[in-house]
């Protein structure tokens, strides 16, 4: 077993190694079974130093060549690298990431999912995985699944979604409900506009649930919306942020509000006049 102070020991003569070693290296250390080495590679090697130094696209690629079910932490690893490459990798990584996303590691699953994303992958099969990770056992799969949904928009995602929407809680329910938002037409957002309605008290979803009926809720909203706008309890940027949502959809006494915002020192009166600018 590796003592602490040996696993930082590693990491210190990994940084004094020539690129060429480090590069040797990479695989091996990406493969420790100690959880701070494999961090410790993955913040040594920045997304700056990355884009910086190009070579080490080609160790990764040299990596990938190997089975990611053989080693899922080497090949976790090589994901979380590639993640931090802006889109437009060559085919043979996209491979890699697919080939991961049809393991059954939830681990690897996730962070396949999270880089193929980062290329803006399309295509039959991708989203075909993606709509089987949709019922995934783990939750922050389904996550990064319901938000590959909302920029793929396949012709499944509503009826999909609305059938997930039964059993779903907390976070995974909230993003499912704006993407939901997103892709419908008008009938659909009307209809779910009461439940996003009562996201607004639910302190986790408080400030998205303000834009979100901003951008999709009706008139309808403007009474819940003063409600938080009013409230001492918020936070004054939360404050601003429904008075805001509010006028959007026509309120004069949200308008008001913004007014003696703007001129409050505590708070946020800067965001308040860029608001009230919108109106005046």
């Amino acid at each position: 077993m590796m003592s602490a102070a040996r696993r930082f020991q590693a990491l210190d003569e990994f940084t004094q190694l020539s690129l060429e070693e480090q590069r040797r290296s990479l695989g091996d250390l990406l493969s420790s079974p100690y959880r701070d080495v494999r961090e410790g590679v993955l913040e040594i090697l920045s997304s700056e130093r990355l884009k910086q130094e190009p070579e080490w696209l080609e160790a990764i690629a040299h990596e990938i060549s190997k089975d990611p079910v053989a080693d899922p932490r080497r090949a976790v690893g090589l994901l979380a690298l590639l993640a931090r490459y802006d889109h437009g990798l060559d085919r043979n990584f996209i491979e890699f990431g697919e080939r991961c996303l049809s393991t059954d590691d939830s681990d690897l699953q996730y962070q396949a999912l999270v880089f193929l994303e980062t290329q803006n992958v399309v295509g039959d099969s991708y989203v075909e995985a993606v709509k089987r990770l949709l019922e995934s056992d783990d939750l922050e799969v389904r996550i990064v699944s319901i938000q590959a949904v909302e920029r793929l928009a396949p012709s499944w995602a509503l009826n999909k979604l609305e059938s997930l929407a039964e059993s779903a809680h907390g976070l995974e329910a909230f993003q499912i409900l704006l993407v939901r938002l997103k892709l419908g037409d008008a009938d659909l957002r009307a209809r779910l506009e009461p439940e996003l309605r009562l996201k607004l008290f639910d302190g986790r979803f408080c400030y998205p649930s303000i834009q979100a009926l901003k951008q999709y809720g009706s008139d309808q909203c403007v009474d819940s919306l003063m409600h938080i706008a009013k409230s001492f309890f918020e936070e004054p940027t939360i404050r601003v942020a429904a008075a805001e949502a509010a006028a959007f959809h026509g309120s004069h006494a949200a308008i008001e509000l913004l007014r003696k915002f703007a001129k409050k020192r505590r708070g946020n009166p800067e965001y308040a006049k860029q608001a009230l600018g919108q109106f005046e």
